[in-house]
């Protein structure tokens, strides 16, 4: 599969919106299109402010994600014909913009991503947080 950047965005957070084009030939003349949003985010401090053992907690969260956080939004339509394919793929691009730039441009949306990512990694891996 081939990525190409298609477009970078500014946010008003300060975050970086990466978007990409991975679209690819399903069979014959059929493509699937596929569009994807990309932001890290990278992993502070001050993203844990409101957590007991915050030093801890980043630690751990830097130990299994390394500096950043990835978020990923995909927005697809398959068998989409080779002569429609720019055209759906513009589609979908304006479309994910209307439905998450406002979201991921959110002041609060990397200290609520660590957060979440944290409390995933909880629940998945209890053992990186216990007492030892």
């Amino acid at each position: 599969m081939s990525e190409k950047l298609f477009e970078t965005i500014k946010l008003d957070n300060d975050l970086d919106l990466e978007i990409w084009d991975l679209s690819r030939v399903i069979a014959g003349d059929r493509w699937l299109v596929s569009v994807e949003a990309r932001i890290n985010v990278p992993i502070t401090i001050e993203h844990l402010e409101t957590l007991p053992d915050k030093e801890k907690i980043l630690a751990i969260l830097k130990d299994t994600f390394g500096r950043k956080i990835s978020y990923r939004y995909i927005q697809e339509k398959f068998f989409v014909d080779k002569n429609k394919k720019r055209e759906v793929f513009r589609e979908n691009v304006e479309r994910l913009k209307e439905s998450v730039l406002k979201y991921l441009s959110h002041p609060d949306f990397a200290r609520k991503l660590v957060l979440s990512k944290n409390r995933e990694l909880k629940a998945q891996k209890p053992h990186l947080f216990s007492e030892s």
